[in-house]
């Protein structure tokens, strides 16, 4: 415990230079940070009106409306409305967020890697993991919360998968306890950014098989856990996937593979790009490398196994009985017990060579097809990279001393230059977020707010772009921009009574005439109206906003954002998966899975086709 302890108030120490540098007093004006904080005012003011799950951003564009919450990883939001509650203003609680997201990965990284190769290799595995150019490069420059976020949870998911194998070996009662740890630590890692979840989850898997040791039963029980760890994330899953037809956010896609070569790194580049780091004041935006230690730890590792004696016994097979080196019982003996490791630097080298593959442009066949066409960017498999690397590294310098100090200085004066950035700087007021949220970028700068993919599909961008230039002139002659609720297009008669919040709008209406009612809002298949108690139909105008028709006569309109068939559908999946969870919990078996599996007409059948 003392030891743990000393470790991580020393990941703590190496984080100071890279932590300290995010609380400026200013507005950073990183490529998305800005955005994130518009969307934060939107999360929060839902929260505040009891909407456990937001779903509707009834600020956006200008206050349309848009279901970005529907789509978007939720976790980052709720974190920072965390910090909001407890009085930080918007822009402080990003920095909170990133710097909580910094020291958190990398104290992890040390447990981790500790548990696996001791505390040497621990505490260069989190130096590395934290310096990672790819790491503060999501933190500084992109301020991509989500990705940010992300770089907690491979480190804490191989924590704990390394605890779930000493307890299923000892057979104790933790084993109950980590399994369901685990598992909930792992669907924080699905809505905390589905994307990153998609590129690590693989490399947990892999590694179940390296920290069972080839126990199959105890890999499948980890298989167990991630089946229900899909099943319960359905909720956000499912949605997400299946209604995307209703935003514009395949439009999106399709605009942005164009530039698919712009986004590969190949190894060259991230190369020179290492190189460069050494020797330059500030970072920019296309500083995208795994870094010079992750590259020596890969060719290091690749040293030992191709001169590994486990890889000349293997290739031993394949030569003739005269050709044959002659190994002694003892010289096996030896070799393995100094290759404790091999199986993890082959399996980690692999992962590696694949992870910068991905990021090369040679991949572009596959960069086609689904689940990279949402990842979109191949350098995002520079984080997977950054993360095996960091492995390799602490492995490499388990035993070495001078190795791992090396290694830590290597890390720490690349990382320098994003203390650093290269961003532009806005010395906005507190209340700056507060203001009315633009589309094209926000508010008198040229940064994105990342809403344009995620608009209802019928939302006009010609009507925003006129609505935003008015917002521009009001602004210039120094009048508050407004707009009503809700107004009758056609016909005569009153409106009274509006009361609005994110994902609910009533009002009385007085209708003297036949009338067409206009919503300010963006339709959305969710959106429901009942008028006196009756639900009506929602029609939409040219600009993507909700229209109903009403004869003469006095109506009481609640319009609610509901459910689609699609979300009761996963709800009752996620329920179900929940259902299963605690079953397995309550009656909780170790080998439960593999027995089941064993049982299965399935492996029977494989076992009479391939083993009798």
């Amino acid at each position: 415990m003392r030891q743990n302890l000393i470790g991580i108030l020393t990941v703590i120490i190496f984080s100071l230079p890279v932590v300290l540098p995010i609380f400026r007093p200013y507005v950073s004006g990183t490529a998305d940070g800005l955005g994130h904080r518009f969307r934060l005012v939107s999360f929060f003011h839902s929260l505040q009106e009891g909407n456990i799950k937001p779903r509707w951003a009834s600020e956006a564009a200008l206050g349309y409306g848009a279901p970005t919450f529907l789509f978007n990883y939720p976790l980052p939001y709720y974190l920072a409305s965390v910090f909001v509650f407890l009085g930080f203003s918007i822009n402080e609680s990003g920095q909170l967020l990133a710097a909580f997201a910094l020291i958190i990965s990398a104290v992890l990284m040390f447990l981790a890697v500790k548990n696996i190769a001791g505390r040497i290799a621990g505490l260069t595995a989190a130096a590395v993991y934290l310096y990672a150019p790819y790491h503060l490069l999501i933190t500084y420059l992109y301020d991509a919360w989500g990705e940010m976020l992300a770089f907690v949870f491979p480190p804490l998911l191989l924590l704990l998968l390394v605890k779930l194998h000493q307890a299923y070996q000892a057979k104790t009662a933790d084993l109950k306890r980590y399994f369901i740890l685990l598992t909930l630590c792992w669907i924080f890692f699905v809505i905390g950014h589905n994307l990153s979840m998609i590129m690590l989850s693989p490399i947990i898997l892999a590694a179940s098989f390296l920290v069972g040791r080839n126990n199959w039963r105890f890999v499948l029980l980890v298989i167990n856990i991630f089946v229900l760890v899909i099943g319960i994330s359905t909720f956000f899953l499912l949605p997400a996937i299946s209604l995307q037809h209703e935003i514009k956010y395949p439009k999106f896609l399709e605009s942005e593979m164009i530039y698919l070569g712009n986004f590969a790194k190949s190894v060259r580049f991230q190369l020179q790009t290492a190189a460069k780091l050494y020797i330059k004041d500030k970072a920019t935006y296309w500083d995208f490398t795994v870094g010079a230690p992750v590259m020596l730890g890969f060719l290091f590792s690749l040293k030992n196994i191709i001169f590994s004696k486990k890889t000349k016994m293997l290739l031993d097979r394949f030569k003739p009985n005269k050709n044959k080196s002659k190994l002694r019982k003892e010289d096996l003996n030896d070799s393995q017990k100094k290759n404790d490791f091999f199986h993890w630097q082959v399996v980690m080298v692999i992962i590696f060579l694949l992870c910068l593959y991905l990021t090369n442009y040679a991949s572009r066949f596959f960069w086609r097809f689904p689940p990279f066409t949402h990842i979109l960017e191949p350098y995002r498999f520079i984080f997977p990279a950054s993360f095996v690397g960091a492995l390799l590294l602490g492995i490499l310098a388990r035993k070495n001393v001078i190795f791992a100090c090396v290694v830590v200085l290597l890390s720490f004066f690349q990382a320098r230059p994003f203390a650093n950035p290269a961003v532009d700087t806005f010395p906005f007021p507190k209340n700056y977020f507060y203001q009315t949220q633009t589309v094209s970028s926000a508010p008198q700068t040229r940064k994105n707010m990342i809403i344009k993919e995620f608009l209802p599909v019928l939302a006009s961008y010609s009507f925003l772009a006129k609505e935003e230039d008015k917002y521009y002139q009001y602004l210039f002659q120094g009048k508050k921009y407004s707009k009503a609720e809700l107004f009758l297009s056609s016909g005569e008669g009153e409106v009274a009574n509006i009361r609005s919040q994110s994902e609910k709008l009533t009002a009385d209406i007085l209708a003297k005439t036949a009338v067409i009612v206009t919503i300010n809002r963006f339709y959305f298949p969710n959106w429901q109206i009942t008028v006196n108690g009756k639900k009506l139909y929602l029609r939409k105008d040219l600009d993507g906003r909700m229209l109903i028709d009403l004869p003469p006569g006095n109506f009481h309109l609640s319009l609610v954002f509901g459910l689609t068939p699609v979300e009761k559908t996963a709800n009752l999946l996620s329920i179900c998966s929940i259902i299963i969870f605690f079953t397995e919990t309550i009656y909780f078996h170790p080998d439960i899975f593999f027995d089941f599996f064993i049982k299965s007409k399935a492996f029977l059948l494989l076992k009479r086709k391939y083993f009798i």
